[in-house]
């Protein structure tokens, strides 16, 4: 999903050989796209066993950027504001923050702020103030022009397209607000 979740589910059966070695906090191995390559996902969450399979979900490790610090900085183009970053950060000093892009605009960050929250997500953002499209290979933080290829190819229901499921969640839905 473009500049979107960058997640991974597996089912690993309780009476595999090494199930006990599967917790929260460990890095597996995953491909995420025809290419093969393996990127570092953290598992973070486990189910309880269901006919004898526990499901577990992991991220990226570039979501420990949600728990990297960085401090307040302006910039005035998209190669500083990665400079600024990766000078400025604070627990996520194993990344490199890079793009193919020249862009000029003014990136304030005026108190300390996650590092993820800055890349995109939010007002003032690297995403909101210059554009582009991330890419996160391991420990690298990449923001392209773009991504891909454009084609001409529409997805039609029944000609391309065989199935589609719609999902409702309402776990974050409120129902009054209290002052």
């Amino acid at each position: 999903e473009l500049n979107g979740t960058f997640e991974a589910e597996f089912q690993y059966p309780i009476t595999g050989r090494h199930y006990d070695l599967i917790q929260e906090g460990l890095i597996v191995g995953a491909t995420h796209d025809d290419s093969g390559i393996l990127q570092p996902f953290e598992i973070y969450k486990r189910s309880a066993p269901i006919d004898g399979q526990v499901t577990f979900n992991a991220h990226h490790i570039a979501y420990r950027l949600s728990k990297a610090v960085v401090m307040p900085f302006t910039a005035t183009s998209l190669a500083g504001a990665l400079t600024n970053i990766a000078s400025n950060i604070v627990g996520g000093t194993d990344y490199s923050f890079s793009t193919d892009m020249a862009a000029a605009g003014e990136l304030k960050i005026d108190k300390p702020s996650a590092a993820r929250a800055i890349l995109g997500g939010e007002e003032n953002t690297l995403l909101q103030v210059f554009g582009g499209e991330f890419e996160f290979d391991k420990f690298d933080v990449i923001l392209h022009s773009q991504r891909g290829t454009v084609t001409d190819v529409e997805i039609r229901y029944g000609k391309n397209l065989a199935d589609l499921t719609q999902e409702i969640d309402e776990s974050e839905t409120y129902n009054a607000i209290v002052p």
